[in-house]
């Protein structure tokens, strides 16, 4: 007999058939066969199983999104396994595992305004308090979201504080009080440069307006007026003294004017107003916070009084004619001197006459000697009752000396 040794190849777990005979892939076994003479030819015979195809296939999905293999949907964390023939008439198994893609964090994007602006984002118009939800695409074509909120910077508030000022003036200011608003905080005052300022001075009255600028570049504006004080302004008006009248009470009347004010008459007086006696001219001065007014009253005597206190003539002539002979004061009717005083001067001041009765005269002379023409001086004080009173009287003018 004559031997040999066979292997024969299979898929793994199947039989192989030789000489009629079935051989378990794996296992060896002994086939005597007839040779072409009628001896046994002994054949060993071995079974090999083919290399086994297997493949581990890893691919990954969007969440909730299915993936697509040989026709079949899987969704993520299935693991599928699928058996194919091979070009040996084998299994070869494949086995799918579907993961996830590692999802994209959404972005959260806060954006911030000026109060009053908006802005465009993705071609969508945002305004503060406004929520903007987009989905885009990733690169693996997964939804990739963005949330957009907008808010508005802190409101940039203040006051502007300021007062009135006197008409004319330039001394008004303008201060600019912050409330709220990002620092640093700059200012502008009708359209100056921005600075770091809170006071500006110096202003004259009218509108003044105010910008303020954060340290966002935002803007926030007001107006002021810088009002100007009243004027000081009087009204006044003549009085009359009726002989029969103690007295009569002078008031000026303030039209308009600022602050307090303050009143000074001639004789000293602080009221805002004065007993007057008599007939004269009464003045006055009166100041507020701004400015300082001078007044005057005149009163006369009511048509009952005597027209003036006394006269004395302008010219004489000493020449011993009778006529207009001396210079002297003449009452007027009603009028009597208490008190008299006359004197006269020449024009370097020398004094010339002196006479305490008012019905003793010049007589022209001085030291005996005729005086020639010209003007002199004469002063008078006088005490004189006048309608149930006593009136003090000062007088000075000249006098003509005529030959």
């Amino acid at each position: 007999p004559t031997s040999a040794s066979l292997t024969l190849f299979g898929c793994p777990g199947d039989s192989v058939a030789f000489a009629s005979q079935m051989v378990a892939v794996g296992e060896t076994a002994v086939v005597v066969l007839q040779n072409l003479v009628g001896c046994d030819s002994v054949i060993n015979l071995t079974t090999s199983a083919y290399p086994v195809d297997y493949q581990l296939i890893d691919l990954s999905s969007c969440p909730g999104e299915p993936v697509v293999f040989d026709g079949q949907n899987l969704m993520p964390g299935d693991t599928e396994t699928f058996v194919y023939q091979n070009q040996n008439g084998c299994d070869s198994t494949v086995v799918v595992t579907v993961g996830l893609f590692q999802a994209p964090t959404p972005t959260v994007m806060e954006m911030q305004v000026c109060t009053g602006d908006s802005l465009v984002y993705n071609g969508e118009t945002l305004w503060p308090g406004d929520v903007l939800n987009l989905v885009f695409q990733d690169e693996h074509g997964c939804d990739s979201l963005v949330n957009v909120s907008v808010s508005a910077y802190p409101a940039i508030e203040f006051e502007l504080l300021t007062a009135a000022i006197c008409p004319g003036s330039s001394t008004g200011f303008v201060e600019v009080a912050f409330t709220s608003g990002d620092a640093p905080l700059a200012t502008s005052l009708d359209g100056s440069s921005f600075a770091s300022t809170d006071f500006y001075e110096g202003q004259n009255s009218g509108n003044h307006a105010v910008q303020v600028r954060d340290a966002h570049g935002c803007l926030a504006s007001q107006s002021v007026d810088i009002q100007e004080l009243a004027p000081l302004e009087l009204a006044t008006e003549d009085y009359l003294l009726p002989c029969d009248e103690p007295l009569v009470t002078l008031r000026p009347a303030v039209v308009s004017h600022s602050g307090p004010l303050h009143w000074q008459w001639s004789d000293g007086s602080t009221k805002d107003w004065l007993h007057a006696r008599e007939a004269g001219v009464f003045r006055f001065e009166v100041s507020d916070d701004c400015s300082t007014a001078a007044g005057s009253i005149t009163v006369a005597w009511g048509d009952d009084a005597p027209t003036g206190y006394f006269y004395l003539p302008n010219a004489f002539s000493p020449n011993d004619d009778g006529l207009n002979d001396t210079f002297r004061a003449y009452p007027a009717a009603g009028v009597d001197f208490q008190a008299f005083e006359l004197k006269v001067f020449d024009r370097w001041g020398a004094l010339l006459f002196e006479s305490d009765d008012a019905e003793h005269g010049w007589d022209g002379t001085h030291k005996g000697q005729l005086m020639d023409t010209g003007v002199v001086v004469w002063y008078v004080y006088a005490k004189v009752w006048v309608c149930g009173r006593t009136v003090e009287v000062y007088r000075e003018g000249g006098v003509t000396v005529m030959r």
